[in-house]
């Protein structure tokens, strides 16, 4: 990593030294490093309950014999992948039948899938992503449009239209 000292080509006036030395505050990340916003941020961090949705049984019995069921809730993963680990898991131990398996896939996959930022999504992604109705979906793009952008998941629950209960299942994979 390279530092850059201001030398004597520093400017004289505080405000300039001021927006320089903000500028060059920047240059002290290191490259590759990462920083997430705090609403993603949130959304990668463990959970005290996992959302209530079809399948939550299977996945506290079956995943508690190993760790925290909760411990899924830091990572947002599509269907396959949520496969590939539950394959993983059962190469290391995981006993489930092939039907709860498959229960707990869908489980993950819905309430752990690709994070959906509702503020910029379309109305037919939401309805795909989220499992909503395209009555449900043209609904918050509408709502959004005319009212502003989400800032929180409870904002949802001002959307006519809108059965938030289908919103609770899929709370921890929206972005806004």
């Amino acid at each position: 990593m390279r530092y850059y000292s201001l030398g004597t080509c520093a400017p004289t006036h505080p405000a300039m030294n001021k927006l320089l030395i903000s500028s060059l505050s920047l240059l002290l990340i290191p490259a590759g490093s990462v920083v997430i916003p705090a609403a993603r941020a949130q959304a990668q961090t463990e959970i005290e309950n996992l959302p209530e949705a079809k399948g939550k049984d299977v996945v506290e019995k079956v995943c508690s014999v190993c760790h925290e069921p909760q411990a899924v809730s830091k990572y947002r993963k599509s269907k396959d992948d949520w496969s590939a680990v539950i394959d993983d898991m059962v190469t290391k131990g995981a006993d489930a039948s092939d039907a709860d398996l498959d229960i707990i896939i869908g489980y993950l996959a819905k309430c752990f899938g690709p994070a959906v930022n509702v503020n910029t999504a379309a109305a037919g992604d939401l309805a795909k992503q989220l499992e909503l109705s395209a009555q449900e979906s043209d609904s918050i793009v509408q709502y959004r449009g005319s009212n502003g952008m989400f800032k929180a998941v409870d904002d949802l629950k001002k959307v006519p239209g809108l059965d938030f209960g289908k919103i609770e299942p899929v709370r921890y994979r929206l972005t806004f």
